[in-house]
């Protein structure tokens, strides 16, 4: 018997990125209504940071990486 393969979540896939075993993640409150923001703040949203340690597992199972526990 063949295994079926694991689709890929497709939505988690535009939005986070996985380098090894870190997983990296966008910012919130940079999409609309940014006129009131200062431009500091706009800039420090628009970089990405890592995700915490229990977010990273579920992002690892949905991304379907072989290592996720």
């Amino acid at each position: 018997m063949t295994k079926i393969k694991l689709k890929t979540h497709r939505g988690s896939r535009k939005r986070f990125e996985c380098k090894g075993s870190r997983a990296k993640r966008g910012l919130a409150n940079g999409n609309h209504i940014l006129t009131k923001q200062s431009g500091k703040k706009k800039r420090q949203r628009s970089l990405t940071t890592d995700a915490s340690a229990q977010v990273q597992r579920r992002i690892q199972v949905l991304l379907k990486q072989r290592n996720a526990k």
